[in-house]
């Protein structure tokens, strides 16, 4: 094993400076935030994903709705943005693309008389 000699420096000190050192070195890996990678989808992993069929996944591709790209003969899709139209509801009444939550209730039995 090596041998490290230092002159002029105190053990505490030795210690405290590679502490404050290695504590730097931490903190600065940890504000590297790696960039998100975007995976892409096929179409049927898309339609699995949102269980919908391939011709009404179509639809919604052509409505925007759900935006997709073309590579060649493939069209794919970026996995957030499937997850973000997830989120995105626009109805009739409520179009400036605010949440919309509803409910659904079961309608009442009829009453025979």
């Amino acid at each position: 094993m090596a041998t490290l000699i230092i002159n002029g420096i105190e053990l505490d000190d030795f210690y405290n400076k590679v502490g404050q050192i290695v504590a730097e070195t931490l903190q600065s890996q940890k504000e590297v935030k790696p960039e998100p990678i975007n995976k892409y989808l096929t179409r049927v992993e898309v339609a699995k994903k949102l269980n919908l069929s391939l011709p009404t996944l179509n639809d919604y591709t052509k409505r925007s709705i759900i935006p997709a790209y073309r590579i060649g003969n493939r069209v794919l899709y970026k996995e957030i943005e499937v997850e973000n139209a997830l989120r995105r509801i626009v109805t009739s009444k409520n179009k400036k693309g605010q949440r919309y939550e509803w409910s659904w209730t079961l309608p009442r039995k009829a009453s025979r008389r």
